[in-house]
């Protein structure tokens, strides 16, 4: 049986994807409609008390990867919709979503320079901004070389990422694994 936050999840970072290929931006109307539906089942797992739990929750994801969104590696669609998918997850869940989205897209990014033969030069760009910043003691927007190649619609990369993760906690949870040493 597929839990309701499962669903939820889905649906909210499926849509977000969507938004984000089609209009490269993720609508606040979504971002609303998750919150407001993130807060009902806090409320309804965990009565008033799970409101404040719901706060912590919508406002974590935010700070983590907030230098990320101030160099604009992640817009701020990327980060409400990471904020909005926690109010239906546990924090370990929401830190391998994270985190895998970040690998996803960093593996999606380096292939297309790869591909278009510029993985050197972006690599000397980006050892040259980190200089900068390090010597200004300043964060600062990163500009890429290719502005087309800088750009990933990282949405896909955080909804590969719950793919991931819900096929992999339903493969533990049904025993795939048991009895060989996990």
């Amino acid at each position: 049986m597929v839990c309701t936050n499962v669903v939820y999840v889905l649906f909210l970072s499926l849509s977000a994807y969507v938004f984000d290929l089609q209009k490269a931006r993720v609508p606040n109307t979504l971002i609303l409609i998750g919150y407001t539906s993130g807060f009902i089942y806090a409320i309804c797992e965990k009565g008033a008390s799970g409101v404040p739990e719901a706060i912590i929750s919508l406002t974590w994801p935010i700070l983590l990867l907030y230098v990320l969104f101030r160099i604009k590696a992640l817009g701020a669609g990327d980060l409400k919709t990471l904020s909005m998918i926690s109010l239906f997850l546990d924090h370990h869940q929401m830190l391998t979503i994270i985190f895998l989205s970040l690998v996803i897209g960093a593996a999606a990014g380096g292939a297309r320079l790869i591909r278009a033969g510029m993985i050197l030069s972006h690599l000397k760009n980006f050892q040259i901004y980190v200089q900068k910043t390090l010597t200004e003691k300043k964060i600062t927007y990163y500009q890429t070389i290719n502005e087309d190649l800088g750009k990933l619609h990282f949405c896909g990369c955080i909804f590969a990422a719950c793919c991931a993760v819900f096929a992999w906690e339903g493969v533990i949870n049904n025993g795939a694994f048991q009895g060989i040493g996990m």
